[in-house]
């Protein structure tokens, strides 16, 4: 008897405004994890952006070399992104007790709105204090964000506050 496989796609979601080191490891441990992994790139409503999403598209291509990413932008319900792009699971990442009370929570009304299963991973510990909005506060306050972000990323942050 011949079985199906079935592709495993995962989808993580974020601001990635911008992308982190801390990202980038968890995208690295997702490849292990997945046939395709959709990085999916969320409009940020209520924060200030440094980054479009489209800009921020580039800069993970740029980050982040490996044929099994997709990379989108969405507006709108995850759960639903996520159907459209047929991912069979979303993955979260968790760098502290605050972010595992949110992401329970959003873990069950995911699960409830569309059925669909989350894979939470702890961030490495070298890396979970890293978050896009503190990376962004001290950029705009010239402070040195080389261990936080990659090289090409600083260069492109001192040049777009730059301007």
């Amino acid at each position: 008897m011949a079985y199906k496989v079935e592709q495993k796609i995962g989808m993580f979601a974020g601001s990635f405004d911008p992308i982190t080191f801390g990202h980038i490891d968890v995208i690295n441990r997702c490849l292990e994890l997945v046939d395709v992994l959709i990085i999916a790139i969320g409009a940020q409503h209520n924060k200030a952006e440094l980054f479009t999403p489209k800009e921020r598209i580039v800069l993970i291509a740029e980050t982040v070399n490996s044929d099994r990413l997709k990379l989108v932008t969405f507006d709108g319900l995850l759960v639903d992104e996520a159907k459209r792009q047929n991912a069979s699971f979303l993955i979260r990442s968790i760098r502290n007790s605050e972010d595992f009370e949110y992401e329970k929570t959003l873990a069950t009304m995911n699960a409830q709105l569309s059925g669909i299963e989350t894979i939470n991973l702890f961030a490495n510990p070298e890396f979970s204090h890293i978050s896009s909005s503190i990376v962004r506060q001290i950029a705009k306050m010239d402070g040195d964000i080389s261990k936080f972000v990659p090289k090409n990323i600083v260069a492109t942050i001192k040049n777009k506050l730059s301007n």
